[in-house]
């Protein structure tokens, strides 16, 4: 019988270098902890993976239930994701919308702003913006999307841009809306305020027409003493001076006066004028007056200065009916400072001028209604209406700004804002003109559609020596002078005339003539088109209405320089 094998390890002999049994253990339990370290490991590892995948998940659930689109391009602007709002919003399918570029959907008008703002952002590394534009869905309707745009970056590189846009187009036409129905607003206070101007303006030149009437009655009688004939021949030059006050006034208003502008110092300018309202307002009402030291002085037309600070202070003195007080006062100002209440302020430093009445004040409904031309709450009969309309212009027309602050019974305070000036030199006085202008004996083609006014300037030219052709509108004008052009020396023409307009015309005789001398006579011709004609070779202007002495005394003038 074969010998039993034994099952236990054959004992070997016990070599020196041989682990121990003790070590072998010890890197058992070692192995045994990496092992349950590396279980534990993978646990975590996949409930990570999988809270991981939850998350994405719910991620992706929420962007893609989303009422915004969201969608993200690469770095040129081609899509590469969006959400199913784009389908919704835009209508396209989204493999319609993938590899596209986002230009591709943007109403042709706005691309070039689209891209604009797009190089900004990249460009200049902008990490998030906002930019609203109108998209074409696929039926080919305007939606208007406002989106936030972020840029992805990698390093220095941009990988991609990632948008969260919104529907707005309710909120734009809402907007169209509302400014629609404040342009007709503005139109139907346009329209009031016109209405209320004609009737100022018809209100006061009947008056002027009827103090002439009146006067010229007195002077067709033929027993009118010589005293009352002096008389109401000064009462027609004051009503005619007041009529063309009145249309300066207008002209002011309208921003269409030409101020003559220099350096003004304008604390000595307020200074100047202070005792003219000391000395004609009521002793109980007391001005006082306070300027900042070392302050600029504006460029500005003195005259107009000067009424707008009159108009102001009786402004003031009618809202005093007890008495009270006026403070004048005025600071330096920084451009930024002016910007923050106007938008449309320069950089430039701004001179402050400051008005405030101790007077019964406005409630805010006549506030915001004090420049409107013939706006007035003073009783029938004091004060035209204009007195704050010609201030406002003139502030316009020297580019500054005014804000008013009031409250009843608190009074009110004007605060004026004027552009710091540049000084210059002062150019020379100009000569005195001659107490009798002299005449002459050169032919003069005198153009004017007014049939009266024709009339008797014709007679004063004629008186003075001239031999006078006539025209009654452009188109005559060019054709009298065609015939006589030989021996006219100097054509004298109203600016707005019928059929061809009075500079039109002139710049046709000077075709034909080119040394012949003009005058051209207007209520007001603008800026732009006087350094035009000067370029033609027209400086000579005369302000209407006449005043034949002026128009004479030009006629001279321009004869004597050859």
């Amino acid at each position: 019988m074969p010998k039993r094998l034994s099952t236990r390890p054959a004992k070997l002999p016990r070599d020196d270098n041989q682990r121990s049994k003790k070590e072998l253990l010890k890197e058992l339990r070692m192995l045994r902890r990496q092992y349950v370290n590396l279980k534990i490991l993978k646990y975590e590892h996949d409930k990570a993976l999988a809270a991981l995948k939850e998350s994405q998940e719910k991620y992706r659930r929420i962007v893609e239930s989303a009422s915004d689109i969201i969608y993200r391009t690469d770095e040129r602007g081609y899509f590469t994701y969006a959400n199913h709002a784009a389908v919704r919003i835009i209508g396209y399918p989204i493999k319609e919308i993938l590899g596209r570029n986002y230009m591709e959907l943007l109403r042709p008008d706005y691309r070039k702003k689209a891209y604009r703002h797009y190089t900004m952002q990249t460009e200049q590394r902008i990490p998030s913006t906002y930019f609203e534009f109108p998209a074409v869905s696929n039926e080919g309707e305007t939606v208007w999307l406002g989106q936030n745009v972020q840029l992805i970056m990698q390093g220095k590189r941009i990988v991609e841009l990632q948008a969260v846009a919104r529907d707005i187009t309710e909120v734009k036409r809402a907007e169209e809306e509302r400014a629609r129905l404040e342009v007709q607003l503005r139109q139907s206070q346009k329209m009031e305020s016109i209405g209320r101007l004609a009737g100022g303006i018809a209100h006061d030149f009947n008056n002027i027409l009827g103090i002439i009437l009146a006067h010229v009655s007195l002077l067709e009688r033929s027993d009118l003493p010589a005293e009352q004939k002096s008389s109401s021949i000064e009462a027609l030059n004051r009503t005619v001076g007041r009529a063309k006050g009145m249309v300066g006034e207008l002209l002011t208003l309208a921003r269409k006066s030409e101020p003559s502008l220099e350096y003004l110092d304008v604390e000595k300018a307020i200074r100047e004028f202070a005792p003219v309202i000391e000395g004609t307002f009521p002793r109980s009402i007391s001005l006082s007056i306070r300027c900042t030291r070392g302050l600029p002085g504006i460029d500005a037309d003195p005259n107009q200065f000067h009424q707008l600070l009159l108009n102001l202070f009786v402004n003031a003195r009618d809202a005093m009916p007890n008495g009270g007080k006026i403070e004048v006062t005025t600071e330096q100002y920084f451009g930024e400072s002016v910007r923050m209440i106007f938008r449309e302020a320069e950089e430039t430093p701004y001179v402050g001028i400051r008005v405030k009445d101790t007077g019964i004040g406005m409630d805010e409904s006549t506030r915001v209604r004090i420049f409107e031309p013939f706006f007035s709450t003073k009783p029938q009969g004091r004060g035209t209406g204009l007195g704050l309309a010609v201030a406002y212009g003139i502030i316009k027309s020297h580019r500054g700004f005014v804000d008013v602050e009031s409250n009843p019974g608190k009074g009110s305070t004007f605060f004026l804002f004027f552009p710091k000036g540049v000084r210059t030199p002062r150019a020379a006085a100009p000569v005195r003109k001659q107490a009798t202008t002299p005449g002459g004996n050169e032919t003069i083609l005198f153009v004017e559609d007014e049939d009266l006014l024709r009339e008797v300037i014709s007679k004063i030219l004629r008186e003075k020596g001239y031999t006078v052709l006539e025209a009654v509108d452009g188109i005559g004008a060019v054709d009298v002078f065609m015939k006589n052009h030989k021996k006219i020396d100097l054509v004298l023409s109203d600016f707005g005339l019928p059929k061809l307009g009075g500079w039109e015309a002139c710049i046709t005789m000077k075709e034909i003539k080119p040394e012949v001398r003009v005058i051209l006579a207007s209520g007001f011709i603008e800026p732009a088109v006087r350094n035009e004609m000067a370029i033609a070779g027209i400086t000579t202007f005369v302000q209407k209405p006449y005043v034949p002495d002026e128009v004479l005394q030009n006629i001279r003038e321009l004869m004597k320089k050859g």
